[in-house]
């Protein structure tokens, strides 16, 4: 069984201390550690892994109190808003109405994402069509 890489001063409290505060942040129990009978060191077990997968605590930081991994994944997440919310001010009203309209059925389980999605694009397609349409007939009229 493998044990807990540690980085510099980095000991087995510290670990604790980060799970705790990970649950302590997020509410979710702390895992079942076990420790080498050698040096009490926690040992890296698949029950452990996958606690910090299943509830989406980084193992770089829970193991080895590296950051850079948080900070990536933050900075990720905030572009990835800022994306959406630049494409979402492209939307005119109507666009925004369906939009949420989709989102609802999806979140009420009525709808899968995809068909929700298929059905925005086609709805907004039209509408924009019909703006065209409209647009085109106050220049030719």
């Amino acid at each position: 069984m493998t044990t807990i890489p540690t980085m510099d001063n980095e000991s087995t409290a510290t670990t604790i201390a980060r799970i705790g505060q990970f649950c302590e942040w997020t509410g979710v129990l702390p895992p079942v550690l076990t420790y080498d009978e050698a040096d009490g060191q926690i040992l890296l077990t698949e029950d452990f892994v996958r606690w910090m997968t299943g509830n989406g605590a980084s193992i770089d930081w829970i193991v080895l109190g590296d950051v850079r991994g948080l900070a990536v994944r933050w900075r990720d997440e905030k572009l990835k808003e800022r994306d959406f919310q630049q494409s979402a001010n492209t939307l005119d009203e109507p666009e925004r109405r369906m939009l949420l309209a989709a989102l609802k059925a999806v979140a009420s389980s009525e709808v899968p994402v995809d068909d929700a999605m298929t059905a925005w694009t086609a709805a907004c397609e039209e509408h924009r069509a019909s703006k065209q349409e409209v647009h085109q007939s106050k220049i030719i009229g």
